[in-house]
């Protein structure tokens, strides 16, 4: 038997026993070891255990696995003290009689080096001699604890309850909060050597780390490099130390939280990293570095997380453009996609008055049967609805924008064959959807209108068209299209109506000025089935399933399917 130490960013550890001679490390249930962050891959990484010989295994996985710090591409032998690095994770592995000291002996987040040597210390120690020691194993190695001198008289050091006990998981290398002690002389405002005050200690941690490493690095190799991540934490602590050591600290502050703001927005995506990380995250709008905004399937609310200031979130811009393949300077929009799949949107001035804006979509990736496990529709219209795409019927879904257009039409077009050519046409990269026989257009990234990529896609020989993000007049361009085609295409149109989702796909395809008789007998001739979305108090849903009849009289009939 042999136990497995698990040790967070923030320093707090837990311990798993295994007797078992593999284990699996991901994101999702199944595994043996399940570290729920986004970063982490669903099967991530395997452990072979045999005897006093361990091996790791990277299952290629999108963020990698490393160890002490280097990427590993082959299966890697593990000696006694050697690092795993997933994600956030540190991953080590003890024989299970260490009983008690495992908390204590387990690695730490950061090492950092030992400070230089200090003056020596007066003869006579103004400590209590009641008053214990701290416990090794609660101090890093070779390091030594800033003591603060005051100008006259060295008072005794009252007992510190929050100083963390040897086998408190809180207990890593970052040093105890300092407390605030009366000396009976008055308090100068004290000042960081860069000038700033006390009251803004994650202000002066960023300047002074800045001193020590290149915090500007928006390479998307360098976010990804764990040995880079182990650097700073280190470079952190040792900060810290200094911080305490000229009494530049704030005893009140919690600089635990501090480190680990300081820690993201130096090497990583700042408040961004803790919210992509959430599972249950579909939209993360940031207005400004005070105002972040996410949405987890019941709207956009305000979030607790910021920036600590415009070039924090002006420098994490630059790197999910880097991240996206794409250069953020100059340009006032930026569209893309994250190599880890979200969507991404960023404004800048002068198109914003005050930014940069960034939005990021992530994308649901289910399947109509997933979709309807978690109530957006139910199981019987899932599969009457797959049963429609395998018929090659026209379907348009239509809502209002955030009500769910875009989710639906990528499980349905999850459900046309492989085998056969598709055409994707988008304004702005939004359909997840991931197949070898299939084209993808997009309208924005190419200087063109939508209507104008329609019409180039339409030129491209393929069994099916899928045409997402459509409004306006544009409702008109791609209705023509698709019937001008052999059925077997799917629409997304985005358009609003008090009555029903018909009057608005007829609103909509008129804003062009065809005459309403027009566009209903378009509609009546080039549609089959239309899907109409909605979003209430419970969430995005399927609102209800329409069968196109026929047309007349500038009126489209229809049935509505029972489910």
């Amino acid at each position: 038997m042999y136990a497995v130490v698990i040790t967070d960013e923030g320093g707090v550890q837990r311990t798993l026993d295994f007797a078992k001679p593999e284990l699996t490390v991901g994101r999702v249930q199944g595994n043996d070891i399940v570290l729920s962050k986004r970063n982490v891959s669903k099967q991530h990484a395997r452990l072979t255990v045999k005897g006093d010989q361990a091996v790791v295994v990277d299952l290629n996985s999108t963020n990698g696995t490393w160890v002490n710090g280097r990427k590993i591409n082959s299966p890697q032998s593990l000696k006694q003290g050697d690092k795993i690095y997933i994600a956030d994770f540190i991953i080590t592995l003890h024989p299970a009689n260490r009983g008690s000291e495992r908390a204590s002996s387990a690695p730490r987040v950061s090492e950092p080096p030992p400070l230089p040597a200090k003056q020596p210390m007066p003869a006579q120690s103004s400590m209590p001699a009641d008053r214990p020691m701290p416990a090794e194993s609660s101090i890093p190695a070779q390091s030594s604890m800033p003591v603060r001198r005051s100008m006259g008289t060295r008072r005794p050091m009252p007992s510190d309850s929050r100083t963390p006990r040897p086998n408190d998981p809180r207990a890593t290398s970052m040093p105890p909060r300092i407390e605030r002690r009366e000396t009976g002389e008055a308090q100068l405002p004290a000042k960081t050597e860069t000038g700033i005050p006390v009251g803004d200690p994650l202000s002066s941690l960023l300047s002074r780390l800045a001193q020590r490493m290149d915090i500007e690095n928006v390479d998307p190799a360098a976010i990804k490099n764990q040995e880079r991540w182990s650097a700073a934490r280190a470079a952190i602590a040792e900060t810290f130390l200094s911080m305490q050591t000229d009494g530049s600290v704030n005893a009140e502050i919690d600089m635990r939280q501090v480190a680990h703001i300081a820690l993201h927005e130096a090497v990583g995506l700042g408040a961004l990293d803790d919210v992509l990380s959430d599972e249950s995250v579909r939209t993360v709008v940031v207005n400004g570095p005070s105002h972040v905004f996410v949405d987890r399937g019941e709207g956009l609310e305000a979030a607790s997380m910021k920036f600590s200031s415009d070039r924090a979130l002006r420098r994490v811009a630059r790197r999910l453009a880097a991240e996206s393949g794409q250069v953020l300077e100059a340009q006032s929009v930026l569209h893309g996609r994250l190599s880890f799949g979200p969507r991404l949107t960023i404004m800048q001035p002068p198109l914003v008055m005050k930014g940069p804006v960034i939005e990021i979509r992530v994308r649901s990736g289910k399947s109509l049967e997933q979709l309807a496990e978690t109530g957006w529709m139910s199981m019987d219209a899932a599969s009457y609805l797959a049963k429609a795409v395998a018929e090659c019927r026209n379907i348009v879904v239509a809502g209002p924008r955030g009500s769910g257009v875009t989710e639906v039409m990528s499980a349905l077009a999850r459900e046309l064959p492989e085998t056969e050519n598709t055409v994707a046409i988008e304004a702005v990269p939004d359909l997840d959807i991931d197949r070898n026989r299939m084209i993808s257009l997009t309208a924005a990234d190419s200087g063109i209108s939508l209507g104008e990529a329609i019409g180039h896609g339409t030129r491209l020989q393929a069994e099916h068209l899928i045409i997402n993000d459509i409004a306006g007049a544009d409702t008109m361009t791609a209705l023509a299209a698709v019937l001008g085609c052999e059925p077997g295409h799917l629409l997304g149109v985005h358009c609003w109506s008090t009555k029903d989702a018909i009057e608005g796909l007829i609103l909509a395809a008129g804003c062009g000025g065809a005459e309403r008789a027009c566009v209903a007998q378009l509609v009546g001739s080039a549609v089959d089935l239309v899907i109409s979305m909605q979003r209430g108090p419970e969430g995005q849903r399927v609102a209800g399933i329409l069968e196109i009849q026929g047309h007349e009289a500038g009126d489209v009939s229809y049935q509505s399917v029972p489910f």
